[in-house]
């Protein structure tokens, strides 16, 4: 008989006061569920779900699940389901994917039954231009939506649904960049106070090759050529080849790990990382060292920060990052800090330069 499973299950109460229940997993569209908490017919249909989750067999491209009713023609949940099955989306790197369908899962719950005409400017602006407003406390997640709402009306574009696209003229949230990177401090003290090997060397790879996480967790042994010192990797989010050369500290790391698994990095039985359980670990080891506030995805900034003030040039860090060469300048200039002895070491460049009166 198959585990009663009811993760991911959430009630929202309506206006009416009657609590309706919902599958919400990162990565899958909202899906409503019948029943009471407490029926059968509510369990199984949980269960169902994240048993095809798990197991890579459900198809979360906006038709959802196999006993949802699909979504009447010419509406925008028809149209996020046909912009779904699209080309387009497929092409996606497979975490935008990912984040795309969570956004327009959302849109479909709250919109689905809504014409797409309705979406038409300068009625639709207004409708898109209000609606993001509603996340002026949560800049990032309304310019979200608005990144999404104008994927679909691009989409109704292209299959003549629309004249226009609603969301051009409809500006961007203010966001305030982030600006926490790590210290060396913070470093010392978060290696000495973490006692999860398997954080530890992640740690190291994020801090010593400025990759994201999504290309760390799923980096294979293979990848790594020890009598070269790279490391081989094809960043899913850019497509971006690097061959990235071994940092000494990052080499002993990586020598003195068992190859447990076909990843680098492995959970305690040898499989490869569920991003989720990752990152539950990741935040167990941060609380532990008293370093609450930082995150992994700051060690990809700051290694940025330490190259450039190791003296590497832009073009030399982005071959590294992966980064254009326009976004490495930009977050050099929000994060770099200036600092006397950066000032010293220009002066002296410039004294040294061939040809300086002294």
């Amino acid at each position: 008989m198959t585990q009663i499973d009811l993760r991911y299950v959430s009630g929202r109460t309506n206006k009416s006061g009657k609590t309706l229940y919902y599958w919400h997993r990162r990565g899958f569209p909202l899906t409503r569920l019948y029943g009471d908490l407490q029926s059968l017919e509510l369990a199984e249909q949980a269960t169902k779900l994240n048993l095809a989750a798990d197991g890579g067999g459900l198809k979360p491209a906006g038709d959802t699940v196999q006993d949802a009713e699909p979504a009447r023609k010419n509406s925008i949940g028809w149209l996020i389901d046909d912009y779904l099955a699209s080309n387009t989306f497929a092409s996606k790197a497979e975490r935008t994917r990912d984040d795309y369908r969570y956004y327009l899962g959302q849109i479909k719950e709250m919109f689905g039954d809504a014409p797409i005409r309705d979406l038409e400017p300068p009625e639709g602006r207004v409708f898109i231009y209000r609606f993001i407003n509603r996340f002026a406390d949560k800049p990032r997640k309304g310019n979200h939506f608005r990144a999404l709402f104008s994927v679909i009306c691009s989409h109704a574009l292209l299959i003549n649904k629309l004249k226009s696209n609603p969301v051009d003229g409809v500006p961007q949230l203010s966001t305030k960049p982030r600006q926490q990177f790590w210290t060396f401090e913070q470093e010392e003290t978060f290696l000495a106070t973490c006692d999860d090997e398997m954080i530890q060397l992640a740690f190291m790879l994020g801090a010593y090759t400025a990759q994201r996480e999504g290309d760390l967790l799923a980096m294979v042994w293979s990848q790594f050529d020890a009598r070269e010192n790279t490391l081989a990797l094809r960043q899913n989010k850019t497509g971006a080849r690097l061959l990235v050369p071994v940092h000494r500290t990052l080499r002993a790391s990586l020598d003195r790990t068992p190859r447990q698994g076909l990843t680098i990095l492995t959970t305690r039985s040898g499989k490869p990382f569920r991003e989720d359980y990752f990152r539950h670990r990741w935040r167990d080891a941060i609380l532990q060292a008293g370093l609450d506030g930082l995150r992994f995805q700051d060690l990809r900034r700051t290694a940025v920060v330490r190259l450039a003030e190791a003296g590497c040039t832009d073009p030399e860090i982005a071959a590294i990052t992966g980064h254009s060469l326009e976004r490495t300048r930009q977050i050099l200039e929000t994060y770099l800090p200036r600092t006397p002895e950066m000032a010293r070491n220009a002066m002296a460049k410039w004294e040294s330069k061939p040809g300086t009166r002294v």
